[in-house]
């Protein structure tokens, strides 16, 4: 395993993680897909820092496994909408979406993969086009590029590793969306 040096600084944030993956449509109405909330790209993301488990994010990011399996059910009706919301337009909102014009779905029955150090879950869509669209980019060979991305509240450290310094996510305290991007 990794040592970690000295707590750089700590704190509670909102973050952003462009790491869902469409995995399979669950049928050919594209309404349902399996999907990989949070898990590793590679084995290589998976690391162990002063005995604790971490999955790395795209955004080089450290999740505790420990974290995020206790954070699973959060997820559970998690609502999908269609991009995200700056900083500015989150708090100006309050944090308020609109169902009716943003709202593509929402993720279902999360549960954490011991396995793979993942937490996996189903997509359910509710906005026709979005559904055809996940359908046509899925049969066409190009569904790795529509991206889904986590929004959520955090507690995190920033620790030095070697020559760099990372967040090292301990605790998800809020599940605020999962957004089409």
């Amino acid at each position: 395993g990794l040592r970690a040096g000295a707590i750089e600084s700590q704190g509670t944030d909102r973050a952003i993680l462009a790491d869902v993956v469409l995995a399979a449509p669950k049928d050919k109405t594209g309404r349902a897909w399996e999907i990989v909330i949070i898990g590793p790209e590679s084995p290589s993301d998976v690391v162990t820092v002063e005995g604790q488990k971490y999955v790395r994010s795209k955004n080089g990011r450290l999740w505790s496994t420990a974290a995020l399996e206790s954070s699973t059910p959060m997820f559970d009706g998690a609502k999908v909408y269609d991009n995200h919301l700056t900083n500015e337009q989150f708090e100006a909102a309050g944090g308020m979406r609109s169902p009716a014009r943003e709202w593509l779905g929402s993720i279902v029955s999360p549960w954490w993969d011991r396995a793979t150090n993942s937490m996996r879950g189903v997509l359910k869509v509710v906005d026709d086009a979005f559904a055809r669209k996940l359908v046509n980019a899925s049969e066409g060979g190009v569904l790795s590029t529509v991206g889904l991305s986590l929004d959520v509240l955090r507690d995190f450290i920033k620790r030095r590793i070697g020559e760099t310094v990372y967040e090292l996510c301990n605790r998800i305290t809020r599940v605020l969306s999962v957004d089409a991007v």
